[in-house]
């Protein structure tokens, strides 16, 4: 095979070398007869041509002999081009200095294998090592006939369990292979089960024996199984790859099993903590703290129900702590509910007391004095007002969002479900500010509130607010921070913002009232 540049004609020169072949007429056998004709000459690529062929001749005997080799060796490559000659109207051959080199197989070794005996029968390894994969998988294993290919023959083979066990690991199948006159191998297919196994190798044999018809081919007495048999070994290795991402799932599990652990002596802590006052043990043998004031008595009297009711909150060491938020999301709710109600309630038996003053004020303070005492807290606990601040206004959210959106989606969703009702006809059917519901008479339901006085109520909350932004700003930019700071700024800020709070419920009442 010639590569690289092919511009040029090439030559180069070739030979027949023995080695425990003879050639013919030169070193022969000492049965005076040799192997192979002994050969030798040249071989010419034309421009742009790639193989040439060498023909050897192989001498074929009948006695037998072991396997047998010679090789050909490739020499003086040269670079040769043909000019024409004008004087004879020909062409001539001259050589040109161009570099041209043998590659790195310059010699070829031929086997010569004899086919007198019938041979001997061995498994091509004595031992294979296949990986465990998640899906059932047939390997081959090659059976080879040495020393001579004579004559068809057949042998049995069965495959059979040792630390594998059949039918679970791996197919115990029996069959026969035939290698017919001339050749050398066969392959014993081998059936492998997936079982996910993990870190165990387990072993299985193939075995081949029972020559037939006896014509004199043996099995390799030197291989496991001796002159009777032949023996492979099969071991199903575990694959590195599963063995480590089932150590990591194990870990895994075996760390959240301990986090759950964690989590529940925490659950149960919260319970204990909500039976004893300011959550302390009951133990006073320590006497590191206080002993509770009748003060504290009472109030965990008064607050021991919500406590307890609390206390049903997961810990934050399921679900990477959703389940807490939820849950969280849900005590929120209920008492946001509870509280609105028993303020409305509270409005009723206030004579002149509208609804809108009782939202405004007694709603407002019942919502949401549980979480300025949340934002106390934090404020006290953390070295940055962010989670204090955040509080406020993500408190406020749910309260507007979930308070109100919720409620409203059931309401409208209930009115578009409902067919005829005669009270609500009575109300809204001939209401002239419910033009966008379609004509009087013949509006479809849905579900109505009035606005009011919200609108005007927005803008003053939305001027209040962005007053209290401006006095946070100015804080951080005078004191360094949103809360804190020299005592007499922290008592003008907290004036400033009850008075914000006034003016907004003042300005709010007189609009109600018709004042404005």
């Amino acid at each position: 095979v010639r590569q690289g540049a092919l511009d040029y004609i090439v030559t180069v020169r070739y030979r027949t070398r023995d080695g425990s072949a003879k050639a013919q007429g030169r070193q022969a056998s000492e049965d005076g007869e040799g192997d192979y004709i002994h050969a030798e000459g040249s071989l010419t690529f034309e421009a742009g041509e790639q193989e040439k062929f060498v023909d050897i001749k192989i001498l074929d005997d009948y006695t037998y002999e072991d396997d047998e080799d010679f090789f050909v060796d490739l020499y003086d490559p040269k670079v040769i081009q043909e000019l024409e000659d004008k004087d004879r109207n020909s062409k001539v051959s001259r050589d040109v200095e161009v570099q041209v080199d043998l590659g790195r197989l310059a010699s070829a070794r031929i086997v010569i294998i004899d086919d007198d005996m019938p041979g001997i029968l061995s498994f091509e390894q004595e031992e294979y090592s296949f990986k465990d994969q998640p899906h059932d998988f047939v390997e081959e294993l090659k059976v080879v006939r040495k020393s001579g290919s004579k004559s068809t023959i057949r042998c049995q083979y069965v495959v059979e369990g040792d630390s594998a066990i059949p039918g679970r690991d791996f197919e115990a199948v029996d069959g026969f292979i035939e290698l017919e006159d001339g050749v050398t191998e066969a392959l014993i297919p081998v059936k492998v089960l997936a079982r996910g196994r993990y870190n165990t190798q387990l072993t299985f044999r193939v075995t081949i024996s029972s020559i037939t018809p006896a014509s004199g081919a043996t099995f390799d007495p030197t291989t496991d199984g001796g002159a009777e048999s032949c023996i492979a070994t099969v071991h199903i290795m575990p694959d590195k790859l599963q063995v480590e991402r089932v150590d990591k799932i194990v870990s895994t599990l075996r760390h959240n099993w301990d986090k759950a652990k964690i989590g529940n002596d925490s659950w149960k802590e919260q319970f204990k903590a909500a039976l004893y006052v300011n959550g302390g043990d009951g133990d006073d043998d320590e006497g590191d703290e206080e002993p509770p004031s009748i003060l504290d008595w009472v109030m965990h009297i008064v607050t021991l129900p919500w406590k307890l009711l609390f206390a049903f909150c997961p810990p934050t060491d399921y679900c990477g702590g959703w389940l807490c938020f939820l849950c969280s999301l849900m005590m929120i709710g209920l008492v946001t509910t509870i509280i609105g109600d028993m303020a409305n309630l509270f409005g009723c038996v206030i004579p002149s007391m509208e609804n809108e003053i009782t939202a405004i004020t007694l709603v407002a303070l019942g919502t949401s004095l549980p979480d300025t005492f949340a934002s106390k807290a934090a404020a006290e606990q953390d070295p940055h007002a962010d989670a204090s601040v955040g509080n406020v206004t993500g408190s406020n959210s749910v309260n507007v969002f979930l308070g109100l959106g919720l409620p409203w989606t059931i309401a409208s969703l209930y009115w578009w479900c409902r067919g005829d009702d005669p009270e609500w006809d009575l109300r809204y059917q001939f209401d002239s500010d419910l033009s966008f519901l379609g004509a009087p008479g013949k509006r479809s339901k849905a579900f109505v509130l009035k606005a009011e006085s919200l609108s005007f109520n927005v803008i003053v909350f939305i001027a209040c607010a962005a007053c209290a932004l401006f006095i946070l700003a100015m804080r951080r930019r005078l004191f360094g921070g949103e809360l804190g700071g020299p005592r007499i700024a922290k008592k003008v800020s907290a004036v400033a913002f009850t008075f914000l709070w006034l003016v907004y419920v003042v300005l709010s009442v007189m609009k109600i009232k018709g004042a404005l």
